[in-house]
């Protein structure tokens, strides 16, 4: 997979390192730019300037595992690629 410095984003002129969250490799910390309007993201601590890792990837299009403020938390694949992050 590759990471967020890796991706054909970074060809088309990304502004400052930015890509979905779902692109960064684990273990690679970011923090959060935009998130989409979603109820539950806030209540799970995924708001605009937050620090976010990746901690891992389940297979088969399952969910990705966030560590944010020390929690581990799973998000949908879907709802993550709408989680602009900006790497460090």
């Amino acid at each position: 997979m590759k990471s967020c410095s890796q991706s054909k984003i970074r060809k088309r002129k990304r502004k400052r390192n930015r890509c979905p969250f779902n692109n960064l490799n684990k273990n690679e910390e970011a923090v959060v730019v935009s998130a989409p309007d979603n109820p539950l993201l806030p209540s799970l601590g995924v708001r605009e300037g937050k620090k976010i890792k990746l901690k891992g990837k389940q297979w088969c299009g399952g969910p990705l595992i966030a560590e944010i403020n020390g929690r581990n938390i799973a998000l949908d694949r879907n709802l993550s690629s709408d989680i602009e992050v900006e790497v460090k």
